[in-house]
């Protein structure tokens, strides 16, 4: 359900179908007048502190509404953590559909999902198709039950694949999912791994909603369903077809009862 990232091409439809324009002042919100995407990536902790949902609460306070005002037509594509929880204010201060406010969630743990797969099968990532949902972080949920290289899912191999007491101890992919984001902070100083990972990520996403590609990627969307463990109002990482108007359609995905119970305890 993941295509490789190819960020060359990505950024090749920017050069020729757009102009690319960054600003961090509150007075020149009318840069983004008429803009089809408009990335918010503010209130980024410094190395080592843990993001601060009440400080960028008042950031996007003030920017949000701005951004809704001149944009209105854009897609907001939200990268400041934690995602799920600034895409759910950020959807709230807009006032703009849900289908057009997305963060990059868990796309950043999909590929690091993918990754080790690959490391650990002697395959290349791009041969792996897997999906980890929920938030973004050490609270992602790997989907070990469609996990599969060239249409063979690998529970039909090892159906105990991913739990606790899988004698493979696959279950150890998933801790190293988990811990990467942390372990990459105390590595990276001001700028490392972890960021370029999620500069991959949005540039995927916006180079979907830019061509109208109908790719499928897991990002931040608006939930409000007890098909997957809640019935709140909340924004979760799931499967969704991307496209010109953002999120086009959510892709349901069949878990287990023990991922249920995680993606509970991760709702916003």
């Amino acid at each position: 359900m993941r295509r490789p990232i190819n960020s060359n091409s990505s950024w090749d439809s920017w050069n020729k179908n757009g102009s690319l324009t960054a600003s961090s002042k509150y007075r020149y919100m009318t840069m983004v007048k008429e803009s089809a995407v408009v990335i918010i990536a503010l209130g980024e902790p410094e190395p080592g502190e843990s993001p601060n949902v009440k400080v960028n609460l008042e950031i996007f306070k003030r920017v949000i509404p701005a951004i809704a005002k001149f944009a209105g037509r854009a897609v907001l594509v939200v990268t400041t953590r934690p995602v799920e929880v600034m895409s759910y204010i950020t959807w709230r201060l807009s006032n703009l559909p849900s289908n057009r406010v997305i963060g990059t969630g868990t796309l950043v743990d999909t590929m690091r999902f993918q990754c080790h797969l690959g490391q650990r099968l002697g395959v290349a990532n791009t041969s792996v198709c897997c999906m980890s949902i929920g938030a973004q972080g050490d609270s992602s949920v790997p989907v070990w039950s469609s996990a599969h290289v060239a249409g063979i899912k690998l529970r039909d191999i090892n159906p105990k694949m991913g739990e606790s007491n899988d004698p493979e101890r696959w279950h150890e992919v998933t801790s190293l999912v988990s811990e990467m984001e942390s372990k990459l902070a105390g590595e990276k100083g001001e700028k490392g791994p972890s960021c370029w990972c999620l500069a991959l990520c949005t540039v995927e996403i916006v180079d979907a909603i830019l061509r109208n590609t109908k790719v499928v990627l897991p990002v931040a969307t608006h939930i409000h369903s007890c098909s997957h463990g809640t019935d709140k109002d909340v924004y979760m990482s799931m499967p969704c077809v991307l496209g010109t108007s953002g999120v086009h359609q959510l892709i349901w995905v069949k878990v287990s009862c023990s991922n249920i119970w995680f993606l509970y305890a991760t709702r916003v």
